[in-house]
Order: C-alpha cells, then sequence, then structure tokens
C-alpha cells in the first residue's frame, strides 16, 4: 500500500476479510470446508446454478441440537 492511498475501512473494529465468528458467512464457509474435505465439491470449481440462482444458509435451533440447512439454486444439500 502507497502512503497516498486510505486504509480499507473497518466495520465494528473487524476487517472484511474475515467472518465473524459463529456468523452466517461463518456457518456457510464452514460448510463449504466440510463438504470439500468429504470430497464433494472442489474447491476450484463452481456451477453456473451457485452464481445464477443463489446460494442460501438457513439455520434452526431446535431443544438440543441445531440445524443448518444449505440450498444451491434451490435444491438442498
Amino acid at each position: 500500500m502507497s502512503q497516498g492511498q486510505p486504509r480499507r475501512p473497518q466495520a465494528g473494529g473487524q476487517d472484511y476479510n474475515t467472518n465473524q465468528k459463529g456468523g452466517p458467512a461463518a456457518t456457510m464457509q464452514s460448510a463449504a470446508t466440510r463438504n470439500e474435505q468429504a470430497g464433494f465439491v472442489s474447491h476450484w470449481l463452481a456451477s453456473d446454478a451457485a452464481a445464477d440462482q443463489g446460494v442460501t444458509v438457513t439455520e434452526n435451533d431446535i431443544p438440543g441440537a441445531r440445524l443448518v440447512t444449505e440450498s444451491v439454486a434451490e435444491q438442498v444439500l
């Protein structure tokens, strides 16, 4: 970074390149990592469906458990 360029703004003391622990982005990142480690997906591959139709992560708290559901292009994974 040159001296003439301003520093990247920070929100709430966090850098924009980091995920808030326990937040939705961290949940998605964790799920993606687990799917990659299990061999379901590759880090370098992406589908047009995800880019065109979107990705959704929902979290439901039920007694004694936490249910996280992922969907890509309206298809539950």
